[in-house]
């Protein structure tokens, strides 16, 4: 599955592949240029290659990245030095006087050697503003496709907003800040100024990373720790990554128009305390791959984490997601990794998702409350508007998961609600299950329906076309509107492909 540019109209298992642009257009060329000299700076390494400099170290200064060079990436390339620990409010407006801001040019290509990552710390800003026709593309630098997995790092933005953990929130009344160490070993992050602005992530390609330093501590294609809604995050597409494509580490910053394609692990990850609203969501999973790689587990949506690391306070709306699995997500296969929910809510989480369907799963939808939760205050799913087309039942789970003979029927003390599969449908209209530590409630929420997608990307169904819901977005401090919609997915039906968002 090449890097996506446009999308085909291949059909797989019901669902739509994504196709790519030629690797002939994939590398940017200097042909124009001879002798370019890299910018005198000491976080610039000359690679005594036309048209080609290296990043190394802090970027301490604001330093823009322009499209006439292909920049390279080694090591952690960190921009500030805000991901060091603060220990006073000294210390923390030092780091937001001291912030640099990284802007990098619509067009550019920025590459990342098998080290390389680029990490936003707090108190700084990236720029990068791409267009439809000049987007800003992160890959690897082993080859000229798109196809790698692992390959680098990824892009981390670290920010002062908002973060949880089992001792409650990061801070304090007299604290604007704390330090929690990164994921992936890229310093710290976090603070209670919830509007923080780590600057702009529009019309952003990042391909074929993933560098893994150990079991739960990789990086992502796009890592999200403690982003405020300052921030702006549009029209970004993760292609290959060999662990999440995007994740929050709490924070409040909001998303819209995202493109998940080909990622290993989950595709939209919200953790410790994650507040936040999503709209207009593709997720495809890699249609040529039989099974995931070591140990991840390929969800589409990932809300909440259990065991020790269950923290409450995260919560989210999603609105027009549209979740397509593959081979490498149900059970066709030895590895027990494939036997995937398209989405498992859990550890005291709010997720609301409207308008919605979702795809060649294993399961629809995995619900549990972790270790923490009662029935007013554990997992809190709510459905409005939801098709599902998955191979076996959803599971809700109050306790340890049990056998699949304790989920048959939906009387079973409610730990599982449907049976899904092809010769049925089953509809859900104001159903309101509450558990010992959970509550679901649904708006219509269909299994065991074929669901099929256009070119487009949107839904041909019927029952892709509802009355617009009324969306209330998470009150996380911004002005966040969801747009109001009367289908069901990602794409509007009767769109034309070239005049989709995604396109």
């Amino acid at each position: 599955m090449k890097f996506n540019k446009t999308l085909s109209s291949i059909l797989v298992a019901s669902a739509m592949v994504l196709s790519g642009c030629d690797s002939s257009s994939s590398k940017k060329k200097v042909d124009d240029v001879v002798n370019l000299d890299c910018p005198d700076k000491p976080f610039v390494k000359d690679t005594n290659e036309v048209g080609t400099c290296m990043l190394v170290g802090f970027i301490t200064e604001d330093f823009t990245l322009n499209k006439e060079i292909e920049w390279l990436l080694s090591g952690y390339v960190i921009a500030g030095t805000g991901n060091t620990s603060i220990t006073s409010e000294a210390g923390r407006a030092a780091a937001k006087d001291n912030g640099i801001t990284l802007t990098i040019e619509a067009g550019t290509h920025i590459r990342g050697l098998s080290d390389g990552s680029l990490v936003i710390s707090r108190g700084s800003k990236i720029m990068a503003d791409g267009t439809a026709l000049a987007p800003i593309t992160f890959s690897s630098a082993q080859d000229d496709d798109f196809d790698g997995e692992g390959e680098w790092g990824g892009v981390v933005v670290q920010g002062f907003a908002s973060q949880y953990s089992n001792a409650g929130i990061c801070g304090d009344e007299d604290e604007t800040w704390c330090n929690v160490q990164g994921e992936g070993g890229v310093g710290v992050y976090g603070g209670l100024d919830d509007a923080d602005n780590s600057g702009i992530i529009r019309y952003v390609r990042i391909a074929e990373g993933g560098i893994v330093k150990g079991q739960g501590n990789e990086i992502n294609g796009l890592t999200l720790q403690g982003v405020g809604h300052g921030t702006i995050v549009e029209y970004v597409q993760v292609h290959g990554n060999l662990d999440d494509g995007v994740e929050w580490f709490g924070g409040t910053v909001n998303a819209k128009y995202l493109v998940l394609t080909g990622n290993d692990d989950d595709d939209l990850d919200l953790e410790e305390g994650a507040r936040v609203n999503i709209q207009h969501v593709i997720i495809r999973k890699n249609p040529t791959k039989a099974e995931p790689s070591g140990g991840n587990d390929p969800r589409g949506i990932e809300a909440g984490s259990d065991g020790i690391k269950s923290v409450k306070e995260t919560n989210a709306a999603i609105a027009n997601i549209t979740i397509v699995g593959s081979n490498m997500t149900r059970d066709t296969n030895d590895n027990p990794l494939s036997l995937q929910p398209s989405m498992r809510i859990r550890g005291d989480t709010k997720l609301r998702l409207y308008n919605s369907a979702t795809m060649t799963y294993h399961r629809c939808l995995e619900f549990n409350n972790g270790q923490l939760g009662t029935a007013e205050t554990g997992t809190t799913v709510t459905f409005t508007n939801v098709l599902g087309d998955c191979d076996n039942l959803d599971r809700f789970t109050p306790g340890a998961p049990s056998t699949e003979a304790a989920y048959a029927t939906a009387e079973d003390e409610g730990k599982n609600i449907v049976r899904s599969g092809p010769a049925e449908e089953y509809v859900y209209t104001n159903f309101d299950f509450v558990g010992a530590t959970h509550r679901f409630t649904t708006n219509d929420y269909r299994l065991g329906l074929t669901l099929a997608l256009d070119d487009a990307w949107a839904l041909t169904n019927d029952e892709a076309s509802v009355t617009a819901p009324t969306i209330t977005a998470v009150d996380n401090g911004s002005d966040f509107v969801f747009d109001s919609e009367n289908y069901i997915g990602a794409v509007e039906p009767g769109t034309d492909p070239a005049d989709a968002w995604w396109a």
